[in-house]
């Protein structure tokens, strides 16, 4: 099958998906009076469940448009909110088994939280007010914002590392030594960062068509393939949903556990 039917195929699949799916409610939990620690987890999925609905709407706003290059700048944000949504799976089921009896509720929600709460942004500036680059004085901070910078609440969940279990995953689950996955992102990153991809080849159409074993393939041909690729992620977006609501019902259900003892 030629290279764009099977793109525009990928396309079509992802695009029923998302119809099947809807934005939900995101809460500011810290405004209400009692909330269980499962409800923060269920909280986060809520928000990448959107987060991935968003990204693939926007991206999609721009391949109708022909907006090819924006188009792989957006996309490969798909792979990363994914990516974050599995590995955020893993580490607080880890935390929740691994933890002793009694402190298992208290770990899974510490690393929720430091999920929630991840900006490098924020950890950059907690720093340089350690560092003395500036103070307190020379801003107009909140008080809360003052409070949460001296604790250094700020954490940064590097999405490298998420990304790294993505492909890891796959590498274990096809027995490739070799992850698509990443060859994906990669590529899509090329269109992102300043390259001979997206500055030079982009506007140098002369050197834009590309004989391979599927035939001719244009710069574009190869761009909307590679979108395609990061986009189908939406068709596994409600399954990682309601795994992580399934992580965050077994929090709250040990917690009432705990609470009856």
């Amino acid at each position: 099958m030629p290279i764009n039917q099977l793109t525009q195929r990928r396309l079509d699949e992802s695009q029923s998906a998302r119809n099947l799916l809807t934005k939900v409610p995101v809460r500011a939990l810290r405004n209400e009076q009692y909330v269980e620690p499962g409800d923060f987890f269920a909280n986060y999925a809520g928000a990448l469940l959107n987060r991935q609905i968003d990204v693939f709407d926007d991206a999609m706003l721009l391949v109708g448009n022909d907006r090819v290059g924006s188009a792989c700048v957006v996309s490969r944000g798909m792979i990363e909110a994914y990516a974050l949504a599995q590995f955020a799976v893993e580490e607080v089921t880890r935390a929740f088994e691994n933890a002793p009896s009694g402190s298992k509720v208290e770990k899974a929600l510490d690393i929720t939280l430091k999920f929630t709460n991840s900006s490098r942004f924020k950890k950059s500036e907690q720093e340089k007010l350690k560092n003395g680059v500036f103070k307190l004085e020379d801003y107009k901070f909140t008080e809360e914002a003052k409070e949460r910078m001296l604790a250094e609440l700020g954490n940064n969940v590097h999405v490298l590392n998420a990304l790294r279990y993505l492909y890891a995953r796959e590498k274990e689950e096809t027995q490739l030594n070799e992850s698509k996955h990443e060859l994906v992102y990669d590529a899509l990153s090329e269109w992102v960062h300043p390259s001979q991809t997206s500055v030079w080849l982009t506007y140098a159409t002369s050197a834009q068509a590309i004989e391979t074993s599927l035939g001719t393939i244009t710069l574009r041909d190869a761009a909307m393939n590679y979108c395609s690729l990061a986009l189908h992620f939406i068709t596994a977006s409600n399954q990682i949903f309601q795994h992580m609501l399934e992580v965050a019902n077994v929090i709250n259900a040990a917690s009432r556990s705990e609470e009856l003892r």
